[in-house]
């Protein structure tokens, strides 16, 4: 071979060697609510592959399951609501604890909905009292019912839960043994279209309000913190998407959820996006371990909840957005 050429092709060799570097591979755990949609935009946009992450989406039918699936290592991140992760932290639930709360996706007080399927069986919601309700246990759902047992007077305990996962409560719209569905949006807008009889809806707007949290595990953090920094750059770029063009945002969310993108658009207004840490998180954590607490066993120890926190890597890329006390 002609030595000239020789050069030529060992010095590309070396430069390609240099300039190409495989994509990181993780696996992320997302639900198809409206407050995990920039999840789902920074994967259908791209966002991700431009920061060099090869995402692989697993779609789960509550954060639970997320949380269940990053802590038992089948999945790198997660996001799920506070509930479940308090349900860990007091030894509630078999999930454990081995979790790291890195940023806010999302916050809302009009996430779930208890829609009272026939009115004319259930004029007050007092009358759910001894009825069954379609809930998903071990969710924020549960901690909802709690908040709006507590605002109408009734019973926290007078009614029975049918444990049900959200995507399928459509189908009880009709099922004269469910007098109710609590469920998160946009699902309960399915819940809705199927009734045949006259239903109400009462949301959260005036006593309760739910976060959408990211989560990692203290093992990723350790080995590639870098990894974590490029995520969350990508789901900063969905995020000023959904600010920017909502319209956008909900046409290609229509096509997983199947709601009208008209009606996303107006479910997006109702919640606040943005990855931020503050203390209402911690408060609301608080919270709902004092009502677990007092429901389960008085006697169980108060977590540290401060210390699932790990807010370096968004004081770093939006320093501004971390209000969290030392």
């Amino acid at each position: 071979m002609d030595k000239k050429l020789a050069k030529s092709l060992l010095f590309g060799c070396l430069l390609i060697s240099f300039t190409t570097s495989s994509a990181d591979k993780i696996k992320v755990g997302y639900v198809s609510f409206v407050g995990d949609v920039t999840t789902y935009i920074a994967h259908k946009k791209g966002f991700f592959a431009e920061q060099d992450l090869e995402v692989e989406l697993v779609h789960n039918k509550a954060g639970v399951d997320s949380l269940r699936q990053l802590v038992n290592g089948d999945i790198h991140i997660g996001a799920v609501a506070p509930t479940p992760m308090i349900y860990s932290m007091l030894k509630i639930n078999d999930i454990d604890d081995s979790f790291k709360i890195i940023a806010r996706i999302s916050e809302s007080t009009n996430v779930n909905h208890l829609i009272v399927l026939d009115t004319e069986k259930t004029p007050t919601i007092k009358d759910l009292e001894g009825k069954n309700i379609a809930i998903t246990l071990g969710t924020d759902s549960e901690f909802f019912w709690h908040n709006l047992a507590s605002a109408y007077s009734i019973g926290e305990h007078s009614v029975t839960f049918v444990d049900t996962p959200v995507p399928n409560m459509k189908d009880l719209a009709n099922n004269p043994d469910i007098a109710a569905v609590i469920c998160w949006s946009p699902f309960h807008e399915d819940v809705m279209s199927s009734a045949k009889s006259k239903y109400k809806t009462y949301s959260g707007d005036a006593f309760y309000t739910s976060s959408w949290l990211m989560v990692v595990t203290p093992k990723l953090i350790n080995t590639n913190p870098n990894l974590i920094k490029r995520y969350l750059k990508a789901m900063m770029k969905a995020e000023q998407l959904l600010l920017e063009d909502p319209q956008q945002v909900a046409n290609m969310h229509h096509q997983l959820v199947h709601i009208p993108a008209d009606i996303l658009v107006e479910r997006y207004l109702e919640s606040y996006f943005e990855l931020s840490l503050s203390e209402s998180i911690i408060l609301n954590l608080s919270l709902q371990s004092a009502w677990v607490t007092n429901k389960v066993d008085k006697d169980i120890p108060t977590p540290n909840i401060r210390s699932y926190f790990e807010p370096k890597f968004l004081q770093q890329l939006r320093p501004d957005s971390v209000s969290l006390l030392e």
